[in-house]
């Protein structure tokens, strides 16, 4: 694997996540550091252009929640955190907002009663 995180001897093939072989630990805050780069030299190679970000490993940070309003972390210059920053970082929504603004994707369920699943049936609406 390159230092863009593209497979050897592939142009359009990237890995991210656990199968990379960077020196790290594989957690998933490590893994959205790939993603942000990784989509942002697919974005360049779509748009033609040749020169690609490297991905720069970081010392890791553990985030432990614990239900939506509780648990503890180990930020990089903040030292150990309570609750209520765990909750702010993680806890509260376990990073699906943050991940769906980064796929362009609504996290929010959809309660309509004309929702359809992949096959085309009504869905039945999400319990509120």
């Amino acid at each position: 694997m390159t230092e863009t995180r593209q497979v050897k001897g592939q142009d359009t093939v990237f890995a991210l996540g656990d199968i990379t072989d960077v020196a790290e630990p594989k957690q998933a805050t490590a893994a959205n550091r790939h993603v942000e780069v990784v989509a942002g030299d697919i974005k360049a190679l779509v748009e033609g252009k040749r020169e690609l970000a490297a991905y720069q490993p970081r010392p890791a940070a553990i985030i432990l929640p614990l239900g939506p309003a509780g648990g503890a972390a180990q930020l990089l210059g903040r030292g150990n955190a309570g609750p209520d920053v765990t909750s702010q970082f993680k806890g509260a929504d376990l990073l699906t907002g943050r991940l769906g603004q980064l796929l362009c994707a609504s996290t929010a369920p959809s309660n309509s009663s004309n929702a359809k699943d992949t096959s085309g049936r009504r869905r039945k609406p999400a319990p509120v």
